[in-house]
């Protein structure tokens, strides 16, 4: 259950035009966070995933977080790793696999090795068959090249899922 407790900052400037309000908001927290404008809002629309302990600290001391606030948010900006064996597809999804005889599907995991698929997924990239690495094959097999008109927007997204690391 969420508190009532708000966490607005506190500021001491005019208040301004309703339009001005959100914007003028993210400028003061910046500034009283000893942040940017432009990474502030990154931050908040979730384009800026990995804030050091400095910037955490500093938006605690901003929004007046109590330490369980504040260690929650600490927890949020933590990266997330997945833990060991995580990359097991359970026997629920494996079942789910086998029955969908005419569904191309692939279960992979965040750097693109194939955990498990089904058949006609297999008719489609026959060359699963030698390397279970999707993003690899991207690259490297001309005929998963061939699967994909946009293959350069493909092999982008590819290079962005290799270059994710905790």
């Amino acid at each position: 259950m969420r508190s009532a407790t708000s966490y607005a900052p506190v500021v001491s400037t005019p208040v301004r035009a309703a339009s001005a309000c959100r914007s003028a908001g993210r400028d003061e927290v910046a500034v009283l966070a000893g942040v940017s404008t432009d990474y502030y809002v990154r931050l908040e629309q979730g384009r800026e995933r990995h804030p050091s302990a400095e910037v955490i600290t500093a938006l605690a001391r901003v929004f007046h977080l109590d330490d369980d606030a504040l260690a929650h948010l600490r927890r949020l900006a933590e990266p997330q790793c997945s833990p060991a064996g995580s990359d097991r597809v359970g026997p629920g999804l494996l079942a789910l696999l086998e029955h969908w005889h005419d569904t191309p599907a692939i279960v992979q995991n965040r750097y693109g090795d194939v955990l498990a698929c089904t058949g006609l997924a297999l008719a489609i990239h026959p060359s699963l068959a030698h390397d279970r690495n999707l993003v690899r094959l991207l690259f490297l097999d001309p005929a998963e090249q061939a699967l994909f008109p946009d293959w350069e927007a493909q092999a982008q997204q590819g290079g962005g899922m290799v270059a994710r690391r905790c």
